[in-house]
């Protein structure tokens, strides 16, 4: 299962993301590559909004509006707890993808969405 990320530009027009996440304590999480345009546009505007999703980004959930944050080193304690929760939720594939994206020379990094429920 995905999410739909949907990101605001300078100009206040959206860009859309399919995503894997996970729930944990009521927040979503999901992992992007950092120099990533959506960590790009967050860090500018932490308004998005989210919705779930099949794997191509078509939305066939509700858009929930949320805020993120970019995770960073004192967050440690919920990176790991996020990555061992994705990787139980994706496995094997998702293991493949971490050592394709690191194989490629890419940093990695979570980003929290704090908004309303969210089903997985």
């Amino acid at each position: 299962m995905h999410i739909a990320i949907a990101s605001y530009k300078r100009s206040g027009d959206s860009a859309t993301t399919a995503v894997w996440f996970c729930v944990s304590n009521e927040k979503t999480y999901f992992r992007t590559i950092i120099d990533s345009a959506k960590v790009f546009r967050i860090r500018n505007n932490p308004q998005v909004k989210v919705a779930i999703c099949t794997e191509t980004g078509e939305v066939t959930g509700q858009w929930i509006n949320g805020s993120a944050r970019i995770l960073d080193e004192t967050d440690d304690h919920l990176s790991q707890a996020a990555n061992e929760i994705m990787d139980n939720k994706y496995g094997e594939q998702r293991v493949q993808m971490t050592r394709w994206v690191k194989e490629q020379g890419k940093t990695l990094v979570y980003v929290e969405v704090s908004c309303h429920s969210l089903d997985q």
